[in-house]
């Protein structure tokens, strides 16, 4: 059983390197194109038993960013759903995906993925509001066209380049949610929509902007 928890209180050097993101991105602006660049500088990876954050609201509240694929055929969608834990004595995030998503095809075909953190700028919440409402498969370009654009971790995984904090996820196991097992006032949520599938997936390397 995974239980969601918090991995600490939002500390001062969490919420210092979130300003530098947001001070960063202002001055450069946002890039509109695909980038195949890779993560180096400005960018440093942190153990994840450092990583402090309110899981709730990193979700729910302030959404972030679900990219899956590779450098070529990647696709970003934004998640309110999840959860961090400890789970097969590893680190955990577990993210959902509805079955009618392109990025669920993704998910499948490739068994990393990246959920990124992004300041907390209007302009990003658009962004994610755009990528979140529309579908790779009716506007492929929709994650340059809400002004972000990918980079790729050291071991080749997508992510969101405006992002101040990347995790890089390994799928463990995945599962479809059962609607016979799921309470009525849930299940009838999937009368017309495809249920969602969980992934489990361990938290294999944490990147934050520098300070």
């Amino acid at each position: 059983m995974l239980t969601m928890f918090s991995c600490g209180g939002r500390g001062a050097s969490a919420d210092a390197a979130k300003a530098t993101a947001d001070s960063l991105l202002a001055a450069s602006g946002l890039r509109a194109e695909v980038q195949t660049d890779t993560l180096g500088e400005g960018w440093k990876e942190i153990p994840v038993t450092e990583v402090s954050m309110f899981p709730v609201k990193a979700f729910a509240k302030d959404w972030m960013a679900l990219t899956a694929g590779k450098s070529g055929k990647a696709n970003s969608m934004t998640i309110s759903w999840g959860e961090i834990g400890e789970l097969w004595a590893r680190p955990v995030m577990t993210v959902f995906v509805s079955g009618s998503r392109y990025t669920h095809t993704l998910m499948d075909e490739s068994r990393t993925f990246c959920v990124s953190q992004l300041p907390s700028a209007p302009k990003f919440r658009k962004a994610l509001e755009k990528i979140g409402s529309e579908s790779f498969r009716d506007n492929p370009s929709k994650t340059e066209d809400a002004g972000l654009s990918f980079i790729l971790t050291p071991d080749g995984t997508p992510a969101i380049a405006q992002a101040w904090r990347i995790f890089e996820c390994r799928t463990l196991y995945k599962d479809d949610f059962d609607l016979e097992r799921l309470p009525k006032d849930i299940s009838a949520m999937y009368a017309d929509m495809k249920v969602h599938t969980a992934y489990y997936a361990e938290i294999i390397k944490v990147y934050e902007r520098e300070q």
